[in-house]
């Protein structure tokens, strides 16, 4: 479900720029894509990789899931509000080819707020991972990809600038919202049910995983942000739109090898009896499609 997840938002994905690209020259493609790209590696910064904690601690955290993802939830979007303010501020210095983020005080203050959804929608993937609830992440990255996609052209239409960024911004939105509607009304309360009194995350647990986890995905996040930005300054918005489309299409294997190892943490949170075969297995499967 993960990997089909990880290529059906990729394909939707590409379809959606090619509609871009026929209603919007290359110079604003260029532009909406880096601040996309911006506005996505802040959101996962700032999730300080919570999805992966979730991915980890939700089944053994039993009844106090709950209390769990809450807790994930507000640190992240708290982090990315911080950071989403101080981009806007260095904007002039860091990116000034992206000035229309801060046009005005209702596109700077979108800006702020969807990166702090954008984290949201980071961690409730993790949060459906962890339930196993995989089924559901298709469908609502799906959700997500043809929302993004049929709002694409009416919006460039109304905001020739930024029309493209907001499209996809508000998509976001309008999945994270039903998401956890679901989440927290039906599949974290019957986990909830199901699961021991035992069931518990200590603060130690938590320290012993978050920090490292953190820092080797700060560096993939960093190359993620960095890169399209030094395009964008050195070769211009034009040159920047054709480069993050082959990102874009690269990135996939990447998508697909985390899913599978997402799988295995999650299966292994449960059940770590067969660590060794079930390690060897996935590293099988990741070869196989390399």
């Amino acid at each position: 479900a993960l990997v089909l997840s990880s290529v059906v938002t990729s394909l939707i994905g590409m379809l959606c720029w090619v509609l871009a690209a026929r209603r919007a020259p290359s110079s604003v493609r260029g532009r909406n894509i880096v601040a996309i790209n911006v506005l996505t590696s802040i959101g996962a910064v700032a999730q300080l990789n919570l999805q992966s904690a979730l991915i980890r601690f939700v089944q053994p955290a039993g009844r106090r899931t709950r209390r769990l993802v809450v807790g994930a939830y507000l640190v992240s979007a708290a982090l990315a509000l911080a950071l989403a303010g101080a981009f806007l501020i260095l904007l002039s210095r860091v990116a000034p080819q992206l000035a229309f983020l801060r046009s005005s005080p209702g596109m700077a203050t979108w800006f702020v707020a969807a990166a702090a959804i954008w984290s949201i929608m980071i961690l409730e993937d993790g949060v459906l991972t962890g339930l196993r609830k995989t089924p559901w992440v298709p469908v609502e990255n799906a959700w997500f990809s043809l929302l993004k996609m049929g709002m694409v052209v009416p919006f460039v239409a109304l905001f020739p600038v930024a029309g493209i960024y907001l499209s996809w911004t508000v998509a976001a939105l309008a999945t994270v919202v039903p998401t956890n509607i679901y989440l927290f009304a039906r599949a974290i309360t019957q986990h909830q049910r199901s699961a021991a009194d035992s069931g518990a995350v200590t603060i130690r647990e938590l320290r012993s995983f978050v920090p490292y986890d953190f820092l080797g995905n700060l560096w993939w996040q960093v190359l993620i942000v960095v890169l399209p930005l030094i395009v964008l300054a050195e070769s211009g918005a034009a040159t920047s739109a054709y480069f993050s489309l082959a990102w874009l299409i690269a990135g996939l294997l990447y998508l697909v090898s985390l899913a599978i190892g997402d799988s295995l943490v999650v299966e292994l949170s449960i059940d770590a009896s067969d660590f060794e075969a079930r390690c060897k297995q996935v590293m099988v499967h990741l070869l196989k499609i390399m």
